[in-house]
């Protein structure tokens, strides 16, 4: 009897520990893009798009699932874009501060400073051909955006320390979620899950939380501390996002660690022979696609690279 409860337990253990999927980096993919890249996204034909920078001219890279480049174009006019989102449809919002000049006195003497006050959207097709442009009040950021399976869209604004939800049409907004979210180094990141719910890296609060999207939250993990499953350095996780099956993937800085927790977030895989993506505080772009295939950039390199799941039948 005491035989069959050990082995019993050693069982639980064992499927406990198999929980959170296990990944590796997939030798086989590594993309070097001419510039610094500063988001990415999944299209709905399954390419990768990342956001580019090149000395303050904006561009869109399209590649493939086999590390090629199939597309992409210069976004004309859009030097100061802060991120960007692929829509339902395939078409690309790009997201701009509007700044105003203003004039401020300090002991004496005066200066002028360029302030945001408002947010702009830019849409295009996936061939680079502008679609139309709209001004969202009261934003005046966004350094994240998603969008809902309504097709609204929801945006990280990181001097509000606030996700808005606003239309797709005319940049009303329809809600917020705020409370108890803790910035740090103006990195702002979450995710968007099935059912609309929203996965926010707190990285102030050191925790991974869901919110619905009228700011509920409704469930959290996470804390600050040296072991596997928990958070270290001066603010962490920068990035999350979530696996098809329900797994959440956090990316840590300083030094870089890429973790895979279950759907519970109570057991954590490391992801093994990650290099070193990004210097001091700043932020990595992730994303993951339906396959579960999940891509990492390394901002200043310009480099994209993959994980994959270890196992045909890795549960996700």
């Amino acid at each position: 009897m005491l035989w069959r409860i050990m082995v019993a337990g050693m069982l639980l253990a064992g499927w406990a520990f198999a929980a959170a999927p296990v990944y590796q980096v997939d030798d086989g993919f590594k993309v070097k893009l001419n510039g610094r890249v500063r988001r990415l996204a999944i299209s709905p034909d399954g390419n990768v798009c990342a956001l580019v920078d090149e000395r303050g001219r904006c561009s869109i890279s399209v590649v493939s699932p086999s590390g090629k480049v199939v597309g992409g174009f210069e976004a004309d006019g859009q030097s100061a874009v802060g991120s960007f989102t692929v829509g339902n449809g395939g078409q690309l919002y790009l997201f701009s501060s509007i700044s105003v000049q203003k004039e401020y006195t300090w002991h004496g003497r005066k200066f002028k400073r360029d302030v945001p006050e408002n947010l702009m959207c830019s849409v295009f097709n996936m061939q680079g051909k502008p679609l139309r442009s709209f001004v969202i009040p009261k934003l005046r950021s966004a350094v994240c955006a998603h969008v809902l399976s309504d097709g609204a869209l929801a945006l990280a604004d990181a001097p509000q320390k606030t996700i808005f939800i606003v239309d797709p049409e005319s940049g009303a907004e329809k809600s917020r979620i705020k409370k108890g979210i803790r910035l740090c180094c103006g990195i702002f990141d979450f995710c968007v899950e099935p059912g609309d719910t929203i996965l926010v890296a707190n990285l102030g609060a050191f925790r991974v939380q869901r919110f619905d999207r009228t700011g509920k939250l409704l469930w959290n993990f996470g804390k600050r501390g040296r072991e596997l499953a928990d958070f270290r350095g001066c603010c962490n996780p920068v990035s999350v996002c979530r696996l098809p099956g329900g797994a959440v993937v956090t990316a840590e800085k300083s030094p870089t660690r890429i973790k895979v927790y279950d759907k519970d977030g109570k057991t954590a895989e490391l992801i093994k022979g990650v290099q070193e993506l990004v210097e001091d505080c700043s932020y990595i772009p992730m994303v993951a696609d339906k396959q579960g295939r999940l891509y990492l950039a390394a901002p200043r390199k310009g480099l994209v690279l993959r994980c994959v799941p270890v196992g045909a039948g890795a549960n996700l």
